[in-house]
């Protein structure tokens, strides 16, 4: 709502019977919105977040329209890396046995995967 029609959010949610770990899905939507949107050349762009079910994981992904970036072939090493995308990571790792993956093309966007094993958590 703060952004008006500076962001479009899209849901395409087909699939919705699993669990994610607290404070993963959050911090991603934000850099999404704050590096990818608001840093695209109009200040403006869309966020595109959605499930599909495979054969044996859970996929959940967040994909934005900004500028994208290059990636770190090594992001494990390397000292720069953001600390909110190492504690998701960590926590994705640990609570579910989950992975993060992360693809951005520069001039194009970025897509953060969650990979959810299937049965990591059973929904209440």
């Amino acid at each position: 709502m703060r952004f008006g029609e500076e962001l479009q959010i899209v849901y395409d949610l087909p699939f919705m019977n699993f669990c994610i770990p607290t404070l993963t899905v959050q911090p991603i939507v934000e850099n999404a919105v704050t590096y990818g949107v608001r840093k695209s050349e109009s200040g403006t762009g869309t966020v595109t977040i959605r499930s599909r079910e495979c054969s044996d994981h859970i996929e959940l992904i967040v994909e934005d329209d900004g500028p994208g970036f290059t990636q770190n072939p090594n992001p494990g090493n390397d000292e720069r890396s953001h600390t909110g995308i190492r504690n998701v990571r960590e926590r994705l790792q640990r609570i579910s046995g989950g992975k993060l993956v992360i693809d951005s093309i520069p001039g194009k966007g970025t897509i953060v995967m969650f990979l959810l094993p299937k049965g990591s958590c059973l929904p209440q």
